[in-house]
C-alpha cells in the first residue's frame, strides 16, 4: 500500500464517521473511499472531483448496540375489578368504607333500606299512629258518655220512684207508645244483624285469601330452604345427589378443582347437612300438603337452615381457592348468596300473612262482640217494652206494683248499660293494643335494611353515592379493585409479532410522566389475529407489584427490545445482496480489495438486517455507484 492511500484513509475516516451519523444514526462506523474501475493505482486526481466512483463503507454492529425496539402503548389493569351494586332498590343508610380502604370478600361495606317501601312504611306508620290515637280518644269519650248516661238513668230512676203513685196516662196511649218502640227496636235489631253479617263475610273472604297466600308462600319458603341445601351441596360437590342420597358419596366428587377445603370442617358440614336433609324431608312432605299454623315451627327450620348456610360460608371463605377459577367461584358464591336471601325474604312475607290473618280474626271477634252487645241492648229494650206493655195492661189497681216494676226495669237498664259500656271499653282497649302492635311491626320493618357486600377482596377505588342517596338495582355504590396482581394489556402490529415471545421482559413508563418507570414480562399472547386492525393482543405481568406509582387503568408507553439469537450482527439492509447461492455482503479490508462473504439472513426490521457471519474488522460496502465484483481494487489517491 502506498503512502498516498494511507493519508487518504486517515483523512476520510473522520469525514465518513460524520456522514454515517447523519445517514444511519449514532452507533454506526462508516467511511468513504474511492473505487478503481480498472484504472492504474498511480493516477493523480486533482481538484475537488474524481473520475472514480465513491463507495460508502461501514462497520457491523452488535444487536445490543443497535438499540432497535418495538414501541407500543398499553394500559395497566387489575386482575379483578368491578363495581359493587345493591341487591335491590333502596336508600343508602350507612357506608362503612371509603376510597382507599381495603376490604375482604363477603365483608359488609354498606347498609340500605328500600326507598319505595320506606315511603309506604312511613305512611303506614303515620296511619297506625293516627288509628291508635283515635282509639284512645274514643275510649276517653266513651268514659264521659258513660258517666252522662249513667247520671241520666239514675235521674230517671229517681223520678220514677217519686212518681210511683202517678198513673194519669191511659192504658191505650201507653200501649201504642210501647208498640212503636218495640217495632223500632226490632227493625234496628234486624238492620244491625244484616250489617254485621256483611262485615263478617268480608273478613271471611279476606282471611281465606290470606290463608291461600300463606299456603303458597309457605310452599315457596319450604322450597327455598330446599334450594339452599342444594346450593350448599353445589359448593361442596361437582355433582348433585350426595346429600339427598340419590348418589353414593364419593370423595372424588368433592369440589377440589375450585376449592381446597379443610377436611375436618368439610366432613362436619357434610354430616350436619345430611342429617338436616333427612329431618327436613319429613317436614317438607307435611308442609307441602298441610298449612303450618305455628310460625315458631317455620322459624326453627329457618334458623337451622341459616346455621347450615353459616357453616357453609365459613367453610367456603376459609378454603384455599385454586388458581384460574375466579369466575366459577364468583358464580357459586352468587348462587349461594341468592339462595340464603330468598328464604329469609319469604319468611318475612309468611309473618306478614299470618299477621294479616290474626288482625282479620281479631276484627271478627270485635265485630261479633259489638253485634252481641247491640243485640243484647236492643233485646233488652224489647224485653223492657214488653214488660211495660204487660204492666200497662194491668189494672189500675195494681198501679203501685207497675211503678215498682218500672223502677226495677230502670235499675236493670243501668246494669245492662254498665255491661254494654264494659264491652265497649274492652273493644276500644283491643283497638289500642292492635294499633300498638301494628306500630311495632312497622317500626321493625322500617329499621330492617339491606346489606351491601364486597364480592371479592381488594381496595375501594371510588365511591359513587353518599349516605341518604336513593339508588337503583343497577346503580353502583362503590368501585372495587383487587390490585394484588396487576398486568399490562397492549397490542402489537402483525409485522412486529415475530419479535415477541412469552417470558420476554421490557421497560415501560407512564405516558403522563417519564419519571414513573418499571419493567414487565410477557405472560399471555392471543392465539388469533384481529382481522380489522391486524394486531395481536398481548398481556404482561408487572415485575414489581409493590410499586405504588403504577396505578390501575394507567396508560403506559412500552419499549420491547428485539433480541435475536447469539452471534448475530446488525447491518443496513441495503448492504445485503443475494444470488443463486444465497445471501452475501460486499466488503473490503486493509488491502482495499472488494470481496464478498456469504451470510445467513435471520430477518430484517425497518432499514436494518440481522445476519450471522464473522464480520469483525470488515468494512462493509453499503453503497456504490458502479456494480461491484470480487477482486475490484479501491483507489484512494487524491
Amino acid at each position: 500500500m502506498n503512502f498516498k492511500k494511507l493519508n487518504h484513509r486517515t483523512s476520510l475516516l473522520v469525514f465518513s464517521l460524520l456522514i454515517s451519523n447523519l445517514l444511519f444514526g449514532q452507533g454506526w462506523h462508516s467511511k468513504i473511499v474511492f473505487a478503481d474501475a480498472g484504472h492504474s493505482h498511480g493516477e493523480e486526481i486533482s481538484g475537488g472531483g474524481s473520475e472514480y466512483p465513491i463507495v460508502t463503507v461501514m462497520r457491523a454492529q452488535t444487536p445490543e448496540s443497535s438499540n432497535i425496539v418495538i414501541e407500543a402503548s398499553g394500559q395497566v389493569l387489575s386482575s379483578q375489578e368491578s363495581d359493587v351494586f345493591p341487591l335491590r332498590d333502596g336508600i343508602v343508610q350507612e357506608l362503612y368504607v371509603n376510597v382507599g380502604d381495603s376490604v375482604k370478600a363477603g365483608q359488609v361495606i354498606g347498609y340500605l333500606y328500600p326507598s319505595v317501601d320506606q315511603t309506604i312504611l312511613n305512611a303506614d306508620l303515620s296511619l297506625a299512629q293516627a288509628q291508635r290515637e283515635a282509639a284512645q280518644k274514643r275510649l276517653d269519650l266513651l268514659k264521659d258518655i258513660q258517666e252522662v248516661e249513667r247520671i241520666q238513668l239514675e235521674s230517671s230512676l229517681g223520678f220514677a220512684r217519686e212518681n210511683l203513685s202517678l198513673s194519669n196516662q191511659t192504658t191505650d196511649e201507653l200501649l201504642a207508645q210501647i208498640n212503636t218502640q218495640i217495632s223500632v227496636s226490632e227493625e234496628a235489631l234486624i238492620s244491625d244483624q244484616e250489617q254485621y253479617a256483611a262485615e263478617v263475610e268480608r273478613l271471611d273472604v279476606q282471611i281465606r285469601n290470606a290463608r291461600q297466600q300463606l299456603s303458597q308462600k309457605q310452599v315457596s319458603l319450604v322450597n327455598g330452604i330446599s334450594d339452599l341445601v342444594f346450593s350448599v351441596e353445589a359448593m361442596m360437590y361437582v355433582q348433585p345427589g350426595i346429600i339427598t342420597g340419590q348418589r353414593s358419596y364419593d370423595p372424588n366428587l368433592r369440589r377440589f378443582e375450585v376449592y381446597n377445603f379443610n377436611r375436618e370442617e368439610f366432613a362436619t358440614l357434610q354430616n350436619e347437612l345430611t342429617e338436616f336433609y333427612r329431618d327436613f324431608s319429613e317436614f317438607q312432605e307435611f308442609a307441602l300438603s298441610e298449612q303450618v299454623e305455628d310460625v315458631q315451627v317455620l322459624q326453627d327450620w329457618l334458623d337451622r337452615t341459616l346455621e347450615i348456610a353459616k357453616q357453609a360460608r365459613v367453610l367456603s371463605n376459609g378454603a384455599y381457592v385454586l388458581a384460574g377459577n375466579e369466575a366459577e367461584i364468583s358464580a357459586l358464591r352468587d348462587d349461594f348468596a341468592s339462595a340464603v336471601d330468598h328464604p329469609i325474604d319469604l319468611f318475612g312475607e309468611v309473618i306478614d300473612d299470618m299477621t294479616q290473618i290474626s288482625e282479620a280474626q281479631a276484627e271478627q271477634i270485635v265485630l261479633t262482640a259489638q253485634l252481641d252487645q247491640q243485640q243484647v241492648a236492643l233485646q233488652g229494650q224489647i224485653d223492657v217494652l214488653t214488660q211495660e206493655q204487660v204492666l200497662t195492661a194491668v189494672n189500675q189497681e195494681v198501679a203501685l206494683s207497675e211503678k215498682n216494676s218500672q223502677v226495677a226495669n230502670i235499675e236493670n237498664q243501668l246494669e245492662i248499660l254498665e255491661k254494654g259500656f264494659e264491652n265497649q271499653r274492652i273493644d276500644a282497649g283491643l283497638n289500642i293494643e292492635v294499633g300498638e302492635a301494628q306500630e311495632k311491626s312497622i317500626r321493625q320493618k322500617i329499621g330492617a335494611g339491606r346489606s351491601i357486600i364486597a364480592p371479592f377482596s381488594g381496595v375501594i377505588s371510588r365511591r359513587y353515592v353518599n349516605e341518604g342517596a336513593s339508588v337503583g338495582f343497577g346503580q353502583p355504590i362503590f368501585h372495587l379493585v383487587n390490585d394484588s396482581e396487576k398486568f399490562i394489556r397492549f397490542f402489537v402490529n402483525e409485522s412486529d409479532f415475530a419479535f415477541i415471545s412469552k417470558g420476554q421482559s421490557f421497560d415501560f413508563s407512564s405516558t403522563a410522566s417519564d419519571l414513573i418507570r418499571s419493567t414487565a414480562t410477557i405472560q399471555r399472547i392471543a392465539p388469533s389475529l384481529d382481522q380489522d386492525t391486524r394486531t395481536v393482543l398481548v398481556e404482561a405481568s408487572l415485575d414489581d407489584m409493590s410499586n405504588e406509582k403504577i396505578l390501575s387503568n394507567m396508560t403506559v408507553r412500552l419499549q420491547i427490545p428485539i433480541i435475536p439469537k447469539e452471534n448475530v450482527s446488525v447491518v443496513p439492509s441495503s448492504a445485503v445482496s443475494s444470488d443463486d447461492d444465497g445471501f452475501f455482503i460486499w466488503f473490503t479490508d486493509n488491502d482495499l480489495i472488494v470481496k464478498k462473504i456469504p451470510v445467513e439472513l435471520h430477518f430484517t426490521y425497518g432499514d436494518v438486517a440481522y445476519v450471522e457471519a464473522d464480520l469483525d474488522e470488515l468494512w462493509i460496502i453499503t453503497k456504490s455507484p458502479v456494480p461491484l465484483a470480487e477482486g475490484l481494487e479501491i483507489d484512494t489517491t487524491l
